[in-house]
Parts: C-alpha cells; structure tokens; sequence
C-alpha cells in the first residue's frame, strides 16, 4: 500500500523530489529499471539514502511487452 502517489513525476527520483514530499520510500518492481538520459540510475538518490525497496511483483509484464502483443494481434 502506498500513501500518496506523484502523478506526473519526474523519470529520475532525485533528493529535492523526496524532500518535496517527504518520501520514505521509493520501490520498484521486479522489471528491469533503464537508465536515465544521461545514463544514470534514475533511483540512485533513494538507494543512498536506504529507501528503496525492489518488490516481488509477481509479473515481469511491461508496457513494451504489451504494445508488442497489440501488434502482433
């Protein structure tokens, strides 16, 4: 469960993002995270400061695999 979700966030969660809103957490699921532009970790300011947390989503479905299956149907 989470308390609020940022509708129209920023791809890269950076530390200004999290003072912002006071954010205790940032996860992610199980599917694999693309850098950024620039070629960094778009979580690396949570992992610094310990608050990220990979979840077990059950399901590696992204929306690439679903435009993939639109297609071919």
């Amino acid at each position: 469960y989470v308390n609020e979700v940022v509708i129209g966030a920023p791809y890269e969660v950076t530390k200004d993002l999290m003072e912002h809103f006071n954010v205790s957490i940032v996860c992610h699921g199980q599917t694999p995270i693309p850098p950024c532009e620039n070629g960094a970790d778009p979580f690396a300011e949570p992992k610094r400061q310990n608050k990220f947390k990979l979840l077990d989503s059950g399901n590696d479905m992204t929306t690439e695999k679903i435009v993939e299956r639109i297609i071919l149907h």
